[in-house]
């Protein structure tokens, strides 16, 4: 008995262990412990790598974990990212040639916005080297993590930061998870203030003041100024010096600058390279009616210190012409673009704290119409002109007309400027096939418009249908003061193709008009948003008509060679009876 119950426990035991087992496996997999180790390695030019070690616990399979994170990757444009054994140890190894490079690689490996400033210095009044990050290494190993866990390597993996350090032109800094080296020393500039004025079309003004605390222009004397100013670009309209109680300001001002030579004077005037400028309708939100752009600027306050070894502050300024409305300019702020400053008396006002800017200030015009006339003509033979007036009127016609016409233009349209009683007109003209015309259509207004044509009909049909589906949709185009503004519709066609039927379906209405076959066009009201206009014709089917004609032709042919058979059947007739001795006229008595 005894013996018997020992075989039931060892039995229990066992099949105890046996459902344990999977359990006490996954346990295994719980946490694992990454140790990671990062070098950035540059040299004079910003070209280089950042290599990143992953020290696996014994637990991990290098090679297979291996594998699973070169399938999984990240994919960039120019193959910044690799991967590679050394050992135990994985390495995660992004290459760039340059500074734009590296921000542009680590940018898709995050996907988002990120800020990389450096500067190595030796100037007159700084000297040194600053590298800065926006980012942490914890960011740029997430997708390691991640891949490992779902890979099933571990249900959590934990990384333990080992060292970051950053080697420029062979020489070793340590630094922090996220990057942050200050190694310079120097004189401090008490602030900074760049006013810009964007008087559109590519012309810029900008004054910029540089504000020395008495300790540095004591301390330099006249060397100060030379440096200022051998700085200062030629294309500088006006520079002076002025004293203000304790502070010594040095004012410069240039104006009718192009986008390229105000980021050139700003590198030159902050002793730095990597600022930028770009202005240009960056989403492409603009339309004939509406200019959408957006100014974006990246400024590097790197060349110079504030107080106390401190950022130097900045104000930074910006204003439009009068009929420009601002948007919402918005500042990068570790990844995230947040809305700061003021607008103050029409100009963006922003105090900065920072040792670099990244900014995007959107502005806009907004131009108001009488209303829009769509004219369609058909020549027949699916051939057509399709003519888009925009009617203005007011003291802000040329303007508005103008701007319109360059927005057409630089879509490769044929847009020119009329005038009639009411006002002026921008006029688009479409010509060709319905493939051109729903070529245009597409291109210029937008994917939502397009043009169809088609023809209908058996091979005996005396007549075709022919039927046209004009796509408009001015959603994008009428907003705010112009939605709700009229827009007329008119279609026309060659008497050979006359209208019989047309149909507009216009967001809640639809208008059904009907002509029979009268030769002539039909006008009809359209709504801002979208509408569908489908219009139908009659046309003579030339191989129907042909068909029949010859079924006539040897249908009389038929007829008239059976007529002539039964006369000469008739006549032979005859002479048989004469030569028979009897009468034709009973002859006609039988038949």
């Amino acid at each position: 008995m005894k013996s018997f119950c020992k075989k039931i426990v060892i039995y229990i035991l066992a099949a105890v262990l046996i459902v344990s087992l999977p359990l006490l496996l996954t346990s295994c997999k719980g946490e694992a412990a990454v140790i990671v180790e990062s070098q950035l390695n540059i040299d004079e030019n910003f070209s280089g790598s950042r290599v990143i070690g992953l020290n696996l616990p014994n637990g991990i399979d290098t090679a297979s974990a291996l594998k699973v994170l070169s399938d999984n990757c990240p994919k960039t444009p120019k193959g910044a990212f690799a991967l590679k054994q050394d050992g135990l140890k994985i390495e995660f190894v992004i290459s760039f040639e340059n500074q734009q490079g590296y921000i542009d690689a680590v940018k898709s490996l995050l996907k988002r916005d990120v800020t990389v400033c450096y500067a190595k210095l030796n100037n007159l009044l700084t000297q040194g080297t600053r590298l800065e990050e926006d980012f942490d290494i914890s960011e740029l190993t997430q997708w390691i993590a991640d891949t490992l866990q779902s890979g099933g390597f571990a249900s959590n993996i934990q990384r333990n930061y080992h060292s970051n350090l950053v080697s420029i032109n062979g020489e070793i800094l340590p630094t922090g998870t996220t990057v942050s080296i200050n190694s310079t020393t120097g004189h401090a500039v008490k602030g900074i203030t760049i006013d810009t004025v964007n008087n559109k079309n590519n012309s810029y003004s900008r004054r910029f003041t540089f504000s020395l605390p008495e300790e540095t222009y004591t301390a330099l004397g006249d060397s100060v100024k030379e440096f200022f100013e051998a700085n200062t670009d030629a294309k500088a309209q006006y520079s002076q010096w002025t004293r203000k109680g304790a502070v010594l300001d040095y004012e410069v001002t240039f104006s009718e600058l192009t986008q390229e030579e105000l980021a050139a004077v700003t590198n030159k005037l902050l002793a730095v390279t990597d600022c930028t400028a770009v202005y240009g309708d960056k989403e492409n939100k603009s339309t004939a009616l509406t200019q959408s752009l957006v100014f974006e600027e990246r400024l590097d306050f790197f060349g110079f210190l504030g107080p106390q070894k401190s950022a130097v502050p900045v104000q930074y300024l910006y204003s439009l012409p009068s009929e420009t409305e601002f948007g919402s300019p918005t500042v990068l702020q570790q990844g995230k673009w947040e809305a700061l400053g003021d607008k103050i008396n029409g100009v963006y006002t922003l105090d900065i704290t920072q040792s670099s800017l990244n900014i995007n200030i959107p502005d806009g015009i907004k131009y108001q119409i009488d209303g829009i006339d769509v004219i369609l003509e058909n020549k027949g033979e699916d051939s057509f002109i399709r003519t888009f007036d925009i009617h203005y009127s007011g003291e802000k016609a040329e303007k508005a007309v103008n701007y319109a016409i360059g927005f057409f233009k630089g879509k490769e349209a044929n847009a020119t400027k009329q005038s009639d009683n009411n006002g002026t007109i921008c006029r688009v003209i479409f010509s060709g096939k319905s493939s051109d015309i729903n070529k245009w259509v597409n291109r210029v207004f937008g994917s939502s418009n397009s043009f169809q044509y088609s023809r209908s009909g058996g091979f005996l049909s005396v007549a075709d249908t022919v039927a046209l589906t004009d796509n408009i949709d001015l959603t994008a185009l009428l907003v705010d003061n112009n939605i709700g503004k009229l827009v007329k519709y008119t279609v026309t066609a060659v008497p050979e193709e006359a209208i019989s039927s047309l149909n507009a379906n216009s967001g809640s209405t639809n208008t059904v008009l009907t002509q029979g076959e009268k030769t002539g066009g039909f006008t009809v009201e359209l709504g801002s948003g979208t509408s569908v206009v489908k219009t139908y014709s009659s046309i003579a089917n030339t191989n129907g008509i042909v068909v029949y004609v010859l079924i006539a032709v040897f249908l009389a042919i038929g007829f008239v060679a059976l007529l002539v058979r039964n006369k000469n059947k008739e006549k032979l007739l005859r002479q048989k009876l004469r030569r028979q001795g009897e009468q034709p006229e009973s002859y006609k008595m039988n038949l």
